[in-house]
């Protein structure tokens, strides 16, 4: 068999690398990287070097993709109702030979459409299957404008296959939380001593005995107290967190948006280890005995599920004021799936106190 894989995060090509490596191990796989994420050429550089794919390829659609205009939106719908091709012809630039039996995406956009569009000539049985970006995207699903439904119908018309006829696999670590259309396949989670950790400290540059966690606490702040309506109080909790445990005891991992200098104006130690994606940090470090702390931050969610080691987590929004902000609908997200009836041993690692004093 033969698969193209598209990833636009670093999470994404984690999942890629654990894909080739355990599922996809006899089969031949491609690999495209985009420009989502800072640094993805650079790792798409070192992750060719590894040769565990039979390509890997860098390309630029950030822009492309963010900057979709009306004209665009009507261009895509005539090239995929009428044409054999589409603006989306970017993707395969750089690969002779373009016949592949799956393409694995995170969700249906319609540059996907577009590219369907194109290996559909080379491969008329081709299917297009989903993989997770954490067990917070389970529930995520097509979506797509009335115009691209429309050029699925007129395909369908025309005798050709539309991407809802080429659905395939969904690929996730606990496929029994999947609710959706596709086939549910699980991906073996990753052990700390896999050859997944080793391709991982590859890729993303990662040098295992530089890293330092030496403080128990490590705490994941999020962008609620700036961004999507009134402050929900994290740096008061943070705050209540030092009283408890002690600054000399707790680490802040910033959030990437975070511009703010109110941690290290505390007096607390933040993390520098800035330049790796968390999940391959956790994946590739031992934090045996160590405690993630957050309001609302995924993170301690992602790492954790992909690794056959979770680590003791606690999510603390019970002591925040998340009424007026977009952070309540992320809390909603996160207790759904903690609280889903087949997750109870899953996230046994992750408590919600009501009192912070839980925590120690």
């Amino acid at each position: 068999m033969r698969k193209l894989i598209i990833s636009n995060t670093h999470y994404q090509t984690i999942v890629a690398i654990q894909l080739k490596m355990t599922l996809f191990k006899a089969d031949q796989v491609v690999l495209l990287i985009s420009d989502h994420s800072k640094g993805s050429e650079e790792i798409a550089n070192r992750l060719a070097q590894t040769g565990i794919f039979e390509k890997v390829c860098f390309f630029r659609s950030r822009e492309i993709v963010y900057n979709y205009t009306k004209k665009q939106q009507w261009q895509d719908y005539f090239a995929i109702a009428f044409k054999a091709s589409s603006r989306y012809s970017y993707y395969l630039d750089g690969l002779d030979n373009l016949r592949f039996d799956e393409l694995l995406v995170y969700n249906y956009e319609p540059d996907i459409y577009g590219l369907y569009n194109e290996l559909y000539r080379y491969n008329k049985d081709i299917i297009i299957s989903m993989f997770e970006e954490g067990v917070l995207s389970y529930n995520i699903e097509e979506r797509t404008s009335a115009k691209l439904r429309a050029a699925s119908g007129i395909r369908r018309i025309r005798g050709k296959k539309s991407v809802y006829e080429a659905r395939g696999n969904f690929y996730c670590f606990f496929p029994q939380l999947y609710t959706g259309s596709f086939f549910p396949t699980e991906i073996p989670r990753i052990t700390k001593d896999s050859p997944t950790t080793q391709i991982l400290t590859q890729a993303f540059g990662i040098q295992a005995d530089k890293l330092s966690y030496e403080k128990k606490y490590i705490y994941f702040s999020s962008v609620y107290d700036f961004e999507g309506g009134k402050p929900i109080g994290e740096f008061e909790l943070v705050k209540q967190l030092v009283d408890v445990v002690g600054k000399e005891n707790l680490l802040i991992k910033t959030h990437p948006r975070d511009r703010r200098t109110v941690y290290e104006e505390y007096g607390l130690s933040i993390d520098t280890n800035s330049s790796a994606p968390w999940e391959a940090i956790q994946l590739c470090y031992d934090f045996s005995g160590k405690v993630f702390l957050s309001a609302t931050s995924s993170s301690l969610l992602a790492g954790s599920l992909m690794s056959d080691q979770p680590i003791e987590a606690y999510y603390l929004f019970c002591m925040c004021d998340l009424r007026e902000n977009y952070a309540e609908k992320t809390v909603s997200q996160i207790q759904r799936v903690l609280n889903h009836p087949k997750t109870k041993e899953i996230f046994s690692n992750i408590h919600v106190p009501e009192n912070i004093s839980e925590i120690v």
